[in-house]
C-alpha cells in the first residue's frame, strides 16, 4: 500500500506544471548543488601534494556551496608539469611551473560541464618541495576556482528544471529493476531547491528499504569514482 501510494504521488508530481518564473537562477538554489571532489591525478609519486590539492579544492566547493563524498558530478582535477629547472646560484633552487587543469563533470553521462586551466609556480631547495609549494600557492578562494564551480553549478540547476521528468521516470525504471546503486547515485545528487525533482526523488528514495540505502550510501562514499573517461574526452 505505501509503495501504491508513493507511485501515485509521483505520478501527480510529473503532471504538475511549475509557472515560467521558477526557472530563474537563484544565488541559493546554486549554493545547494553537491560537488564531489576526486583525488588529483599526475601526482601519483607525491601522496602529500595529492591530499594537499584535494583540500584546498574541497575548501573552494565548500565556500562556495555545498560540498559531498558521493555525487554524480565530480571535481576532477590533473595536474602536468611544465618545466623544472634549477637555478645556477648556492645553494642551488629548483623552479617547478605546473599547470592544472580542472573540470566538474558528469560521471553519469560522461560529459564535460565546464573546465578550466591555470599555471602554478614553486621554488624550492629541492624538486619535490618546489611542486609543493607551487600546489600550496593555489588558494580556496582563487577567483578562477569560484568561476568554474559557479558556472559548472549553474548547468547543474538548469539541468534539473529542464530534465526532471525524463530523469525520474529513470531512476523509478532503476529501482523497478532492482538497479539501486545506480538509483541511489542518482537520488542523492538531486539538489534541494525549489524544483518538483527534490520532492520527487525523496519520494522514489522511499522506494528502496532503509538497510538497503544505508548500505549503497556508504558504498559509494568510500570508492573513488573513475575519472578516465574525462581524461579521454580532453586533451590533456
Amino acid at each position: 500500500m505505501k509503495q501504491i501510494q508513493i507511485i501515485l504521488y509521483c505520478i501527480g508530481l510529473l503532471l504538475y506544471v511549475r509557472p515560467a518564473a521558477g526557472q530563474t537562477l537563484n544565488p541559493e538554489d546554486i549554493k545547494q548543488v553537491k560537488i564531489q571532489v576526486t583525488t588529483p591525478s599526475g601526482l601519483e609519486k607525491q601522496v602529500n601534494v595529492a591530499s594537499l590539492l584535494k583540500n584546498r579544492l574541497t575548501q573552494a566547493v565548500v565556500l562556495n556551496g555545498t560540498g559531498t563524498t558521493c555525487s554524480r558530478f565530480l571535481l576532477v582535477c590533473y595536474i602536468q608539469e611544465l618545466s623544472s629547472q634549477v637555478t645556477p646560484s648556492t645553494p642551488s633552487q629548483y623552479i617547478s611551473e605546473l599547470e592544472v587543469s580542472c573540470f566538474i563533470a558528469d560521471r553519469i553521462e560522461k560529459t564535460i560541464l565546464q573546465q578550466g586551466t591555470f599555471q602554478i609556480k614553486g621554488i624550492a631547495g629541492s624538486k619535490e618541495k618546489a611542486v609543493m609549494n607551487a600546489v600550496g600557492s593555489i588558494r580556496s578562494r582563487d577567483p578562477q576556482l569560484k568561476k568554474l564551480i559557479t558556472q559548472g553549478k549553474e548547468k547543474i540547476v538548469a539541468y534539473y528544471r529542464t530534465q526532471c521528468r525524463q530523469l525520474m521516470k529513470q531512476i523509478e525504471s532503476d529501482i523497478r529493476r532492482e538497479h539501486y546503486e545506480e538509483a541511489m547515485l542518482q537520488l542523492l545528487s538531486v539538489p534541494d531547491i525549489d524544483t518538483e525533482c527534490h520532492d520527487y526523488a525523496i519520494a522514489l528514495t522511499e522506494l528502496i528499504d532503509e538497510l538497503e540505502r544505508q548500505q549503497i550510501t556508504a558504498s559509494l562514499e568510500e570508492e573513488e569514482p573513475d575519472t578516465e573517461w574525462v581524461k579521454d574526452k580532453t586533451l590533456y
